[in-house]
């Protein structure tokens, strides 16, 4: 049996974007996903369009909270999560249909698989992967490299261009009970670096990692 997507959308007034979100997630070619719409306390029509969704689709589950910071929102979602592995869209991302596909045909017992995303801005758009070279690393020697190159692989590039493996949670698939065990770590309001803090700190205790040359992330 396929192993089970936890895929967590933190929403806070979004509805202007939400519905691609959220249809590409739907949409996509590997159907075992548990799709959780985290409302974070919006005061637009974000309630309302989540509420919506949970007709649409058996996979869909809604909740509501108060308004807290992003962790607070992710939160809420990994106490309903039920999945073998867990992920994240941001509400005004979305992604390619096949990408879960694609990633899970690369999954044996993987603690962590990884893949690109695409940049995009009004100048620019762009396709940024790890660092670190595409594969399966699993020995002690593995990891001590992984560890060493994680973050700035590339020291001459002070951006993402730079990271070793992206510090961003949303082109990745996470066991969730491990992941869950990090996160709630992270304070709820912290505003920034908390990609950073978490992965950091998740990849740290993986045994398994596979990185690779998917992208599939917008």
């Amino acid at each position: 049996m396929s192993k089970l997507i936890s895929v967590v959308v933190t929403a806070y007034n979004s509805e202007s974007y939400l519905k691609t979100c959220v249809d590409s997630i739907l949409n996509q070619t590997y159907k075992n996903l548990e799709i959780i719409l985290v409302d974070n306390g919006s005061t637009d029509g974000t309630y309302r369009m989540v509420e919506d969704y949970k007709s649409v689709d058996r996979r869909i589950k809604v909740v509501h909270k108060k308004h807290e910071g992003i962790p607070g929102g992710r939160k809420a979602g990994l106490e309903v999560a039920t999945g073998d592995y867990f992920t994240i869209v941001d509400s005004d991302d979305y992604i390619e249909k096949d990408l879960y596909q694609s990633l899970m045909s690369n999954i044996s017992d993987e603690d962590l698989i990884t893949s690109g995303f695409r940049y995009m801005s009004p100048k620019k758009t762009m396709e940024v992967f790890d660092n670190i070279p595409a594969g399966t690393y699993t020995t002690t020697e593995d990891m001590n490299y992984i560890a060493k190159n994680m973050i700035w692989y590339d020291k001459k590039q002070m951006d993402f261009n730079g990271y070793g493996i992206q510090c961003y949670p949303w082109c990745k698939l996470f066991r969730k009970d491990l992941y869950k065990s990090v996160y709630e770590t992270v304070d709820n309001f912290q505003g920034r670096w908390e990609d950073v803090i978490s992965n950091f700190a998740y990849i740290l205790k993986c045994k398994k990692i596979k990185i690779t040359n998917i992208c599939g992330y917008n």
